[in-house]
């Protein structure tokens, strides 16, 4: 934080005057300014200049609503404003090892440990879990609030709504081709129900709609009803117009910056997708893929088999696979790729909490949830080992 000079008050501050009620001389002027407090006052406060001596006494004064800024409380809007706000640059985080909390959670499964299908932390600091039939809410502390079993297998989650009175809506892509969105106020209770013609296996939030990746591809849906606003059909590079095969298995939108990643089974691409208005029919689209990661040499991880993605609201790119977590970020105009957590493989499931420096990952083969710290270095710091970059293809 800046520190606050003393010359921060006077620019804020117009003239200082003595004014002298009674005649005295300079020089008893002089001897008496060691024994008198100097206020500075803000021109609002200077009030009317022209009042005459007549009207300087206590009860024929009206005084305005004072709004002096003193140091103090300078201060508290400045931290105020960092809490809110953090410039700080998250590609600059350092894991903090000597920290990790546990979440321990208990899922009876047939086949063993329930895979941790998705994460997501809200504005307070609440956790949800998503296992395969059951989300979970966790309370800052990590201790469990609810839990609510669903009728089929989830594939993905997101969070629609969010008050200030911590009820919150999410939905909920399901193998049974439903959408169910869940209200939770001290419980969770079902809202309604999309029904849709295919198979989903991801779903995310863009403006007003919901952004699902179906059998058929990728569609932006009306939020309320279902219908299918745009159908992307086709998948081709906005560079050279080429046909792009990949199938798509994840996508996830940032909320700040309106990007959207998608993952598939070999790598990461960027695509471009507005949130159009909602039509009556359906318009059938080309889906534009803008950039695509790319290894540089055989030295870096491997990103393959992504489990999820996420977005910070800087625009920073955070994957689980099977490797671990790693981040992407912008430098110098390029997209590299940096491993953030090497130390445990099969993730399936992450989420940032930047309002508390947190990073939470969930795996496919444990039944405990890793809360990482993380902090900022000192000083600005190089990367070692940034591997990879977004390229467009030509």
């Amino acid at each position: 934080m800046k520190e606050l000079e003393e010359d921060d008050l006077l620019k804020k501050n117009s003239t200082v005057k003595i004014k002298c009620v009674h005649t005295v001389s300079t020089e008893d002027i002089v001897n008496t300014m060691d024994k008198c407090d100097v206020v500075l006052a803000s021109a609002y406060e200077q009030g009317s200049e022209l009042c005459s001596d007549e009207a300087l006494d206590e009860g024929s004064l009206l005084f305005p609503a004072t709004k002096t800024r003193t140091v103090a409380t300078q201060v508290e809007q400045q931290i105020d404003s960092n809490t809110n706000t953090s410039k700080k640059s998250l590609c600059e985080m350092k894991i903090m090892y000597d920290s990790i909390k546990l979440l321990l959670c208990e899922c009876k499964h047939n086949d063993g440990v329930p895979p941790v299908i998705a994460l997501h932390v809200l504005t307070d600091g609440r956790i949800l879990l998503l296992h395969k039939k059951m989300i979970k809410v966790y309370s800052l502390k990590r201790m469990l609030l609810s839990y609510f079993n669903l009728y089929s297998f989830a594939k993905d989650m997101c969070v629609v709504e969010e008050k200030k009175d911590g009820v919150f809506t999410v939905a909920f892509c399901l193998w049974a081709k439903k959408i169910i969105f869940l209200e939770y106020n001290d419980g969770f209770r079902e809202k309604y129900v999309i029904d849709c013609n295919g198979n989903l296996k991801s779903v995310t939030m863009i403006g007003h709609h919901l952004l699902v990746v179906h059998t058929k591809g990728i569609q932006l849906l009306n939020i309320s009803t279902g219908h299918v606003c745009y159908a992307f059909d086709e998948k081709r590079w906005t560079s050279n117009g080429s046909n792009i095969s990949a199938n798509i298995n994840i996508i996830q939108a940032c909320k700040t910056t309106k990007k959207i990643a998608v993952a598939c089974q070999e790598t990461l691409f960027q695509v471009k997708i507005d949130d159009g208005e909602c039509q009556k029919g359906t318009v059938h689209a080309v889906c534009p893929f803008v950039l695509k990661y790319r290894k540089t040499h055989d030295a870096q991880p491997e990103i393959k088999d992504i489990s999820d993605v996420k977005w910070d609201s800087q625009g920073n790119i955070y994957i689980a696979n099977g490797y671990g977590v790693y981040q992407f970020y912008l430098i110098n105009g390029v997209l590299k790729e940096i491993a953030l957590n090497t130390m445990c493989g099969n993730c399936s499931a992450i989420t940032i909490d930047e309002h508390r420096n947190r990073i939470v990952v969930g795996y496919s083969d444990s039944n405990l949830v890793h809360v990482y710290e993380y902090k900022y270095p000192a000083a600005t710091i190089t990367r070692g080992n940034s591997f990879g970059r977004f390229t467009a293809i030509d």
